[in-house]
């Protein structure tokens, strides 16, 4: 594999365990070390509104499937332009079906909203590896946030896959779906994680757990990686018929609700123009305002408007006080109060 790019499909394609190595990410988001780091990371954010919050400490699996779609945001693997629920209209992003996230998707909101809660995490006082190091050289743990730590982690990817890795493979690797199978990949990244996050990497008395043979007779590299022909991997990453049978329904339904878009609504996956802004994140969006694809003027539709915005809009948007409403929504409400006290 010689590119990692995020997942990109067409508007209500469904992205399979395949397609996100599932198996991989479930083995690495399970393990109860990492599953306590990146838990406790996540509750540490002030931008998780309570319901989510509620529903991410009462349901276990629930947790799981956020903690599986936060890693899949903090690698980069999933971009700002995904949506989780079925009726979104923006044209900025696209609604896909996860079969194997089917319990929870609909609680997600889309992929802006959270990679803006795992950017709230970021420690700007810890940028690098060497960052994190120092911290534990004197003691402190956690050094920083396992979320921040992960972004870290990426972002010093050639000096993992010089240092840490073996020949032909890279840290990226371990989480793009590959032929490696998952135990070995899940193994060596909790290896990566655990020899910078929870040890000095040149500390050679202090035992990796998830170290190897290979990786304790080679200080320093992780543990055996190695690819098998994909009749060997038949086993993982396999959808079961009723997790398809809903992705194939609701890819349906998506269709459907996209028919029913007004004329004036551009279809999913094409940008309106519009002024672009840079987000904290350091990516480029467009205005709130381009976001709003049925403007009208007529009190009935405006109405109606409203009531479809309230019955698709996320549902932890009801609990977050601190979230902006764009000029024009705000302006379109006005129209309807209008409206209904009996103006023109």
């Amino acid at each position: 594999m010689s590119s990692f790019n995020p997942i990109k499909l067409k508007d209500g394609e469904l992205i399979t365990r395949k397609i996100l190595n599932f198996d991989t990410l479930n083995g690495i988001i399970t393990d109860s070390y990492f599953h306590n780091e990146y838990k406790n990371a996540v509750l540490s954010t002030q931008k998780l509104s309570k319901a989510v919050k509620d529903r991410f400490v009462a349901d276990e699996l629930f947790r799981q499937h956020y903690l599986i779609i936060s890693l899949l945001i903090n690698t980069s693997r999933i971009n700002t332009t995904l949506a989780f629920y079925l009726e979104t209209k923006t044209a900025l992003r696209c609604y896909h079906p996860i079969p194997c996230l089917r319990q929870s998707q609909q609680f997600f909101g889309d992929s802006p909203r959270l990679k803006n809660i795992l950017n709230s995490t970021i420690d700007y006082s810890c940028t690098s590896l060497l960052d994190v190091q120092l911290r534990v050289a004197n003691g402190v743990h956690p050094p920083t946030s396992l979320i921040n730590f992960i972004f870290i982690l990426f972002n010093s990817a050639s000096v993992i896959d010089r240092d840490n890795m073996h020949s032909g493979f890279s840290l990226h690797h371990l989480i793009w779906p590959t032929n490696i199978p998952s135990k070995q990949a899940t193994r060596a990244f909790l290896w990566i994680v655990y020899h910078y996050y929870s040890k000095r990497s040149d500390d050679v008395a202090h035992v990796n757990p998830y170290d190897d043979d290979y990786s304790r007779s080679n200080y320093g590299k992780c543990p055996l990686l190695y690819t098998v022909p994909d009749d060997q991997l038949a086993s993982e990453n396999v959808d079961s018929h009723d997790d398809i049978e809903w992705g194939l329904q609701r890819q349906q339904k998506r269709i459907d609700f996209v028919n029913r878009l007004p004329p004036s609504a551009p279809p999913p996956n094409k940008k309106k123009r519009g002024h672009s802004r840079q987000s904290s994140a350091g990516e480029s969006d467009q205005d709130d305002d381009d976001q709003i694809l049925i403007p009208s003027t007529d009190p009935t539709d405006l109405l109606s408007i409203a009531t479809r915005d309230a019955l698709t809009k996320p549902l932890d948007d009801y609990s977050n006080s601190t979230s902006d409403e764009p000029l024009q929504a705000i302006s379109r409400k006005l129209d309807i109060i209008k409206w209904i006290g009996g103006e023109s």
